[in-house]
């Protein structure tokens, strides 16, 4: 359609909308179609769609819509008039007197000020904090049959002129255009189409619902029922979704869907009730490493029957605070990599990403951000944060990137039956570089991970000897390599393994991740509010 030109007509719109009644009223003259500026450039056949949607009771901007207007300034016009600060009386808005056969009323009283300032107080009362919003709309399905049955009517007018399918306005194309400006003023917030908070508005009517079970015998094979899951309280379901109605309606014949449907469409009993109004907040993503200290933490919340396992988690040492300061009551943890409840994380720490979900305060500056990171450090000797900082959503989803591909460093204290003499641990150890591993999946962690051989490398080892049997053994492997399973063979579902390796028996007794050199999040993909707080910021990866 283009960008539709919002100022070239407006005056013209203006003057022809709130002629009579202010533009609210369904068919007060009959000449309005006709006198309309922006339907008179419209091709002939959009012209007498326009003329006999006004005949046939159509509110105003329906009108506008079967004549393919997408002149914003045009709906505008018709929107009722918003009251002065003053609060003087609201003008120009006479009621309509019969409900659109098209929108069922949505156009006529559910876009109005008075709904606007209903959506404006659920905003209010979910407390949202921030400058701008975009807008969603929701409307009837039925309104697609309630449109199709005013082409069949056209074609059976003149079925020369009306041979093809018109491009009507979608009815939530109109509803944007005509309460953005009522809900701007009524939320004193400017609208911006791809801000980060979006208010839904979902226009329900029970009486246009009724259409939608005409489908089913219509095209019975179509909107069959669908099985029901035990876990749904609901006792009825069907295939009902524009895709399914937008291919039955075209597949269906005139004729047989004027023994179905009202042609052309007639008013509804009753008007289109309120909107009801939700908000959602895209979620802030705050990145960062973390080093964990102790053997009996978790990187995630771990449960087993209700019993909770280990001191706490990562993640709730990191998002309790998060959660406290953005108003969220959600969050979740995305790190590059996990260790197991027992194993320490140290060097750097390890590159993590938190997610939080729906913030009502997702604005706040460098200086809160190194207060949040000050506090988590001294509240727990568990863990440390360092390099708290906000990217985008798009910086986040690198942290995955090339996970096979990373190269991770480990310690860990280990035993072998054999007493093995230095000089020869040093020649295996050598003579074992980059050793390819077979490892299928260990027993331990079957019951959540699927049965496969996955083949891991060994980049390099060193050891250094404690006492006799006891070694301290650095390893360089790829990640997703399991170093506990290394070390003892699991029943022999990792080969070779260091066991095999010197032939004897070896054991793990504990396990430190020293290094790991992940995916960059540089400060070039970060967000920041100025220039030069993103150059004082340091960046998570390490030189």
């Amino acid at each position: 359609r283009g960008k539709p030109k919002r100022k070239a007509n407006m005056a013209a719109a203006t003057a022809a909308a709130v002629a009579d009644d202010g533009g609210a009223s369904s068919n007060s003259g009959s000449s309005w179609s006709v006198s309309h500026p922006n339907i008179a450039q419209q091709t002939p056949a959009q012209q007498a769609a326009a003329a006999e949607a006004e005949a046939l009771g159509c509110c105003r901007a329906c009108t506008l819509r079967t004549a393919g207007v997408i002149d914003t300034a045009a709906y505008n016009a018709l929107a009722h008039t918003i009251p002065d600060a003053e609060g003087a009386d609201e003008a120009g808005a006479a009621p309509a007197t019969t409900v659109c056969p098209l929108c069922g009323g949505i156009l006529q009283e559910g876009v109005s000020w008075a709904s606007a300032v209903a959506v404006a107080k659920a905003v209010a009362e979910r407390d949202y904090k921030s400058p701008s919003f975009a807008v969603q709309v929701t409307t009837p399905l039925s309104l697609v049959t309630r449109e199709h049955a005013f082409w069949v009517y056209l074609k059976l007018k003149n079925s020369t002129l009306f041979g093809e399918k018109p491009a009507f306005v979608q009815t939530k194309e109109a509803v944007r255009w005509m309460f953005d400006s009522l809900l701007a003023a009524a939320t004193k917030s400017s609208l911006r189409h791809r801000s980060e908070f979006t208010v839904h508005i979902t226009f329900n009517h029970a009486d246009l619902d009724k259409d939608l079970a005409v489908l089913a015998q219509l095209d019975p094979a179509t909107f069959k029922p669908r099985k029901q899951r035990k876990s749904s309280s609901s006792s009825s379901a069907s295939n009902v979704g524009l895709p399914n109605i937008q291919r039955c309606l075209k597949s269906t014949v005139d004729s047989k869907f004027k023994r179905f449907f009202r042609v052309p469409p007639v008013s509804p009993a009753s008007s289109c009730p309120p909107p009801e109004a939700t908000c959602f907040h895209n979620s802030v993503h705050i990145a960062g490493r973390y080093c964990k200290y102790s053997r009996d933490m978790s990187q995630t919340p771990w449960f087993i029957q209700g019993e909770r396992k280990g001191l706490g988690s990562v993640q709730e040492h990191v998002s309790d605070l998060m959660k406290e300061v953005v108003k969220c009551s959600e969050a979740k943890l995305c790190a590059a990599g996990r260790e197991d409840i027992d194993v320490r994380m140290l060097g750097k720490g390890r590159p993590f990403v938190l997610e939080l979900i729906d913030p009502h305060r997702p604005s706040f500056g460098i200086a809160k951000m190194l207060e949040i990171q000050n506090t988590i450090n001294t509240s727990s000797k568990h863990i440390k944060i360092t390099n708290l900082q906000r990217v985008s959503a798009r910086a986040a989803n690198r942290l995955k990137d090339g996970e096979e591909t990373k190269v991770k460093t480990y310690s860990c204290v280990v035993w072998l039956s054999r007493d093995v003499p230095d000089d020869e641990a040093e020649r295996v150890l050598r003579e074992h570089k980059d050793l390819k591993l077979q490892q299928t999946t260990p027993l331990r962690v079957l019951h959540r991970r699927s049965l496969a051989t996955r083949e891991r490398s060994v980049y390099g080892m060193r050891h250094q000897r404690l006492k006799p049997h006891f070694w301290r053994l650095w390893l360089t492997t790829q990640a997703g390599t399991y170093i506990k399973e290394f070390v003892h063979g699991d029943l022999g579902r990792t080969t070779p393994n260091l066991g095999s390796l010197f032939d004897c028996e070896a054991d793990i007794l504990c396990l430190d991740v020293e290094v790991t050199q992940s995916g960059r999040l540089v400060a070039n993909t970060c967000v920041f509010a100025t220039p030069q707080i993103r150059h004082a910021c340091l960046i998570l990866a390490p030189p």
